[in-house]
């Protein structure tokens, strides 16, 4: 699928920021799938691991190397968030499969810093957004005022009961006329054809209002703190890739909202899993 994303556009999005628009999600949707296939082999290699099959050293070379291959897999489509995404996720596995020290955490989060401050930069460059005499750390504030006002923008007109009513989610399904981000640009009166994030809290803002951020921060805390749980008492290295998985993106969502498609499928199968080992009785106790 990554070739055919790559054809279907003529050339690659990397090279020539402006392919990108250009990509049909029908393709690379399956690309980003990536993300939690190295997840689930990095759960088996830290299995191996713990087993004594493989040395830390051994892990960690593999843990690296799986990183490497999935952040060249979309860097090629140019896409930013994955590539964090993917980055964060091995951080997170790897510190709670104990092959990671918490200053290696912290570099790592730096290094995850820098790369989304870069990336963004060189794309506004390419698609002559800013001059060359702009910094990246102009570049990174504005890109936070920004979003920080579309919230406040939500905000002003959903109220606190919303104004869509299920219908940003729903925009998150195939085939709809807008997508959840090009109907926040519809939205805000700004344009509709490039996406803006509406943040993990302007995504509930609009559909249920100010009680919908409350029943949203609510389920996901307890989804989140139900896979800490698990971790906590299984020591399974499985369930470690599953909640890194859901973690990452709830990190990432804090600005770009959790609205596409194949990550609320994520949420929505690891939660059938979370209830799945519960309903077994692990002595697992959610309270």
């Amino acid at each position: 699928f990554l070739f055919i994303s790559i054809a279907s556009v003529g050339g690659l999005p990397i090279l020539k920021s402006s392919l990108r628009y250009s990509l049909k999600p029908i393709f690379t949707m399956p690309v980003f799938l990536v993300i939690p296939g190295i997840g689930l082999i990095a759960s088996h290699r830290l299995n191996q691991y713990k087993k004594g099959e493989i040395s830390r050293s051994q892990v960690r070379f593999r843990f690296l190397v799986l990183t490497l291959i999935g952040m060249i897999t979309v860097l090629t489509l140019e896409y930013r968030t994955p590539i964090i995404a993917i980055l964060l996720m091995m951080i997170i596995i790897a510190y709670y499969g104990e092959i990671l020290s918490v200053w290696e955490v912290i570099l790592g989060a730096l290094i995850g810093v820098c790369a989304i401050m870069g990336i963004g930069y060189l794309r506004s460059l390419n698609e002559l957004a800013i001059s060359s005499n702009t910094s990246m750390f102009s570049t990174l504030e504005h890109r936070a005022n920004f979003t920080m006002h579309v919230l406040n923008l939500l905000n002003q007109i959903s109220g606190n009961f919303g104004i869509l009513h299920g219908k940003m989610i729903a925009s998150s399904m195939p085939g709809s006329d807008l997508g959840p981000r090009m109907l926040v640009g519809k939205l805000i009166a700004w344009r509709t054809e490039v996406t803006v994030t509406p943040t993990l809290l302007g995504q509930m803002i609009v559909d249920f209002g100010k009680i919908g951020v409350a029943l949203e921060m609510c389920l996901l805390g307890f989804i989140l703190g139900t896979g800490y749980k698990i971790i906590k008492i299984t020591k399974d290295t499985f369930y470690i890739a599953i909640y890194s998985l859901i973690l990452t993106y709830s990190i990432l969502g804090v600005e770009t909202g959790i609205l596409d498609i194949q990550i609320l499928f994520y949420f929505f199968i690891i939660s059938f899993i979370y209830l799945a080992v519960i309903l077994k009785g692990k002595g697992i106790k959610i309270y």
